[in-house]
């Protein structure tokens, strides 16, 4: 698969800067805060682990040749922990949660096909929300704070 393994030694392909890309698209300049510290830890993870993206494409493409079209990077990512806990019998390597979505991304990134722009992404996509200024649930859509405070009043 194209974009999964580094070409005669050459550097893995740069991963798209998905947090530059959101706050793109926002068209604003907002206080990043602690906004931006997820995707630089997962930056500095991804270099310094290269064989986690390899087992992300190995994953993909198993399900990918057993016919199927879509699936959730949270099985992946547990099927690899497994692999690592009980197959290689690594207990020390861990896998943080918190870069399961920009694993996802980069890998879609790297397979267009696949991506959202296919009209069928093999990942399903939520709002990141260590990018969004506002609250919001997985789905992207706004908490307006003040309306639930209003709601508690009035019972």
């Amino acid at each position: 698969m194209a974009g999964c393994k580094p070409k005669g030694g050459a550097d893995p392909p740069k991963p798209v800067d998905w947090f530059a890309v959101a706050l793109a698209r926002r068209k604003r300049v907002i206080d990043l805060g602690r906004r931006g510290e997820l995707y630089e830890e997962w930056l500095v993870y991804h270099k310094a682990n290269p064989q986690v993206y390899l087992l992300v494409c190995q994953r993909c493409q198993q399900l990918i040749d057993h016919g199927i079209t879509e699936y959730a990077i949270g099985t992946i990512w547990e099927t690899m922990r497994w692999h690592l806990d009980v197959e290689a019998d690594d207990k020390e390597f861990k896998l943080p949660n918190n870069h399961r979505a920009y694993y996802a991304r980069h890998w879609m990134q790297e397979h267009p096909q696949y991506g959202e722009a296919s009209g069928q992404p093999f990942f399903r996509l939520a709002t990141l929300r260590s990018v969004m200024p506002n609250p919001r649930d997985r789905y992207g859509r706004v908490f307006d704070v003040a309306d639930m405070v209003d709601q508690e009043d009035d019972e």
